[in-house]
């Protein structure tokens, strides 16, 4: 029912730093890249380690799945795959077409959440492109606010939420629109996973307990 945009562009275009006639340069270490780049990079890891600890099976879809996605009830569809829910990490750079999507995604009754940062960069024209700006006024509520999320509604019945704070407001979101793939009625849930997959109207559940005792 999730789908995590993967920041791949927001990454590449902060990239620079990483590329350079240097062989001696591992383009592999945190030090080679800028510290913009490092920090997209972490905190949509840390987007995708909270929703496994809360249970959540999600897909990562780029630009391009987005760009070929469609929309119904509410929905959006990716390879046959229905999902309800949207987020957006952290980015500096987008693709406006990829913009564009989100807001017709919430246009047609969709739920968007965004992370702490809105891309006014674009691959198109650059810094402080007006046309980004429009789309995600649209769509978000940016307001200076205290709460830790801000929710917007329209007639369609899309939902967009804001969130400013942390990652873990997220998950408190994602859990007011969509109920967890498994829930653990007893013991602790460290180091415990799971996956659902449906195909041909049959669940599959695949349960990890990365612990080295049973329980």
């Amino acid at each position: 029912d999730i789908v995590l945009l993967y920041p791949q562009v927001s990454i590449w275009g902060q990239a620079a730093k990483a590329f350079n006639d240097d062989p001696s340069i591992d383009i592999m270490a945190n030090s080679n890249w800028s510290p913009g780049a490092v920090e997209t990079a972490e905190q949509y890891d840390d987007l995708k380690m909270r929703l496994t600890r809360a249970l959540y099976d999600f897909m990562v879809a780029d630009d391009e799945y987005l760009a070929k996605s469609e929309f119904d009830g509410g929905r959006l569809r990716i390879n046959n795959v229905e999902l309800k829910v949207l987020i957006l990490p952290p980015m500096s750079t987008t693709r406006r077409s990829t913009a564009l999507r989100v807001r017709d995604f919430y246009r047609a009754g969709g739920a968007v959440i965004a992370h702490r940062s809105l891309s006014y960069t674009s691959v198109e024209s650059g810094r402080d492109d007006a046309e980004l700006k429009g789309i995600w006024e649209e769509v978000f509520d940016v307001r200076p606010s205290v709460e830790p999320y801000l929710m917007r509604k329209n007639p369609g019945g899309g939902r967009s939420y804001w969130v400013s704070g942390f990652a873990t407001d997220i998950v408190e979101i994602v859990r007011d629109v969509i109920d967890p793939d498994v829930e653990l009625v007893e013991g602790p849930d460290d180091r415990l996973f799971a996956m659902h997959k449906r195909h041909a109207d049959v669940d599959l559940y695949w349960i990890v307990n990365d612990k080295p005792e049973a329980r």
